[in-house]
Order: C-alpha cells, then sequence, then structure tokens
C-alpha cells in the first residue's frame, strides 16, 4: 500500500514507528519514537488521517474515540522544503483541562512557547476554525488555534512538555466519560451508599461503643436494630444482632473465622485517636502491618483501622 506524498513522490505506509524510522534521523528519529512509545503506553490509538491531509504522513491520535493530538511527519523524500521534519499538535476539542491545569514553572513556560497563534481567517487550515481566545494555565491570550499547542521538531524537554499534555488530555476525556456516566444514571438508577452493617452478639454494646468512638448519635428500633449515625446522617453504621456470632480471627489464620468487612477512620491526630478508641473499649491489634495505619479491634471483635489523614480535617473535602 502506498501514499502520496507532496510532488507526486509515493512511500510506503506501514505503522507509524516504521515510518518514523525511515523518514526521520538522529534526534527527530529518537525524539519521535519517544513520543510515539509514550502514546501506546498511555492506550492511544493511530489513525492514519483522510480529508484535508489525505495526501500527507498525518496521523490522528485518539483516546476512546476522542481526539488528542496529531502528528505531521515530513518525509526526505518529499519535494517539500521543511525545516520541521516532524510536528505535533494537541486537541482539547473545546474542553478547558489546559486553562487552569497546576504545572510547575518550568513545563508551564515550555507550554506556553508553542502555543499555536493562528492566523486563519477564512477557516481553510484543515479542520480548524481558527482564531480562539483561551486561558491557557492561567494565562489569557487571543488568536489561539483550535488545536492549542504545536510543536515543530520538538526536544527532549519539549516532548516530555508534550508528553504532559497528553496526560492532562487523557484525564479530562476519562473525566467527561465519568460524568456523562453519571448523567445518564441520573434519568435512570441511582445509587448511594447507605449504611455498614456488622454483625455482633450484642448490638447495644457495640453501637456504645461505636457512638462514643465517633461523638455520634445511637438510635434503635422495635425490631431489635441499632445503629449510630452522625451529623449528615448517611451512612450510617447498623449494628445486627446474631445469636451464633463469632468474633473474627485477626491476624487472620486458615479455617477460622474470617472477617467480613472493616471501617477506616480518618483522624488528624494518631496518638490521641489511639487512646480514645482504648477508653472506649477498644484493643489495639497484636500484630500491625504498616506505619501508615493502626488496626484496633472494637468489642465485637472487628478490625478497624486508624488512619492519619489531617488534610482532610484542613480542607473543605467531605
Amino acid at each position: 500500500m502506498t501514499v502520496i506524498l507532496y510532488g507526486g513522490v509515493t512511500m510506503s505506509v506501514g505503522k507509524i514507528e516504521d515510518i518514523i524510522l525511515e523518514s526521520l534521523t538522529g534526534d527527530a528519529q529518537k525524539n519521535a519514537l519517544s513520543f510515539i512509545t509514550y502514546l501506546s503506553a498511555c492506550d492511544m490509538q493511530f489513525e492514519k488521517d483522510g480529508g484535508y491531509w489525505s495526501d500527507k504522513l498525518y496521523w490522528c491520535i485518539t483516546y476512546k474515540g476522542e481526539s488528542v493530538c496529531y502528528i505531521l511527519i515530513f518525509s526526505q523524500a518529499s519535494s517539500v522544503d521543511s525545516t520541521d521534519p516532524w510536528v505535533v499538535w494537541t486537541d482539547d476539542s473545546g474542553s478547558k483541562c489546559f486553562a487552569d491545569y497546576p504545572l510547575d514553572d518550568i513545563t508551564k513556560n515550555i507550554a506556553w512557547k508553542n502555543i499555536d497563534f493562528c492566523g486563519n481567517v477564512n477557516g481553510d487550515c484543515g479542520g480548524c476554525a481558527g482564531r480562539i481566545r483561551k486561558i491557557i494555565f492561567g494565562k489569557e491570550f487571543d488568536n489561539v488555534c483550535g488545536t492549542t499547542f504545536r510543536f515543530s521538531n520538538p526536544n527532549t524537554d519539549a516532548v516530555d512538555c508534550a508528553k504532559k499534555l497528553i496526560e492532562i488530555r487523557k484525564k479530562d476525556i476519562e473525566k467527561s466519560i465519568t460524568q456523562n456516566a453519571f448523567s445518564e444514571m441520573d434519568d435512570k438508577l441511582k445509587i448511594k451508599m447507605f449504611s455498614v452493617t456488622l454483625d455482633c452478639s450484642n448490638s447495644q454494646e457495640l453501637a456504645y461503643f461505636y457512638a462514643s468512638l465517633l461523638n455520634w448519635e445511637k438510635g434503635f428500633n422495635e425490631d431489635g436494630c441499632t445503629w449510630v449515625t452522625g451529623p449528615e446522617k448517611y451512612p450510617f453504621i447498623l449494628f445486627q444482632q446474631t445469636d451464633d456470632y463469632e468474633p473474627p480471627v485477626w491476624p487472620q489464620e486458615a479455617n477460622k473465622q474470617q472477617q467480613m468487612v472493616h471501617i477506616d477512620f480518618a483522624v488528624n491526630n494518631l496518638e490521641e485517636a489511639i487512646q480514645h478508641a482504648k477508653n472506649c473499649g477498644a484493643t489495639l491489634a497484636p500484630e500491625q502491618f504498616s506505619d501508615s495505619w493502626i488496626v484496633m479491634i472494637d468489642p465485637a471483635g472487628h478490625p478497624f483501622c486508624l488512619c492519619p489523614k489531617k488534610t482532610i480535617f484542613d480542607t473543605n473535602i467531605k
């Protein structure tokens, strides 16, 4: 199979890596291969573009069906005299993923230097509508091309910057897919965590323990169910009294009762939280497996973890 290049010169079409090896040399070849390898590792799809670009070595790179970037390679056999053996354009497809994403200053400055300012007035530059005002990493720019960035024969630093932009665009696509899934879900099934249920031999005793531990309210109904709930009501912890209850063995042992669930609690002061849990009736697990959290045992034998997460209490995260 062949593709028609500039000036009627033809060249075999293979994988893009083969085209790079055949068309580029030196640093250009090395950097292009590095970029292609990164795209492949990110599960990108390579599509030989048609239409306006059908007679050129031009690929549209997509992720989950969405455009991410474009690559143009100039063959040494081409009659076109170009000082840029290969070019990369990003594609944000109109999203604002590059508007205020936090970048280090070095990467940000490289990105700004490679903004593609558009001289297109009549919309005759491929599929680009041309001349857009955009906020790019906190700064506003006029006359920006629809693709936002253009890297012409990028060096190693510029390739690394382009890789970061690909990472940002990939996250943007994944976020959009997730949001669309939840949007569809809003019109159909709705699922929200309601409660965590713990089996025990004495539901009143265990409810009292967790109400004391968390400073939550304790409740019960006529069916014998007991629970504790916090200020936001949901989710709550429900305690189910079982006559033949066997507490789990921790650490786990073969042929012994296994834990079926455990709860992680974020704390802002680990030492104080451990002492508080002990005062409420918990015991320190005899064996610990990490320096990042502490395993405690509640009065019914359930293990639970105290996890130092001070940042949760220092922000508005709920």
